[in-house]
């Protein structure tokens, strides 16, 4: 198997940490480095299992968006940008995301 190169270079890291006003150490970059290059490597691999999964032959920004929820974690949205995301939806999946916060507010009624 082929080495896997760097996505960030610690150059990169250094300049950045600069604009902090902030020095750092050699050991601190390498480490940067090592987790940066990690977390790309697990994203892209991840990504690309979610076009597979469709068939596609192409990774797209709804995989690779999915990818970083899963792996990093997700923003918190507003409820402008959560119903843009679900209009995005097919009406099969309306329909069930409708039907689920219709059962929500059945039992919230009931408590």
């Amino acid at each position: 198997m082929a080495a896997q190169s760097d996505f960030v270079r610690d150059t990169v890291v250094k300049e950045f940490i600069k604009t902090k006003r902030l020095r750092s150490s050699a050991d601190a970059i390498a480490e940067l480095d090592r987790g940066f290059n990690d977390l790309i490597r697990r994203v892209v691999t991840e990504a690309a299992k979610n076009a597979k999964q469709e068939k596609k032959k192409t990774i797209m920004t709804n995989h690779v968006t999915a990818a970083f929820e899963k792996l990093v974690g997700r923003d918190d949205l507003d409820w402008e940008a959560i119903c843009e995301q679900i209009l995005q939806e097919t009406p099969a999946d309306l329909g069930k995301i409708s039907k689920s916060i219709r059962d929500h507010i059945e039992q919230s009624t009931r408590r």
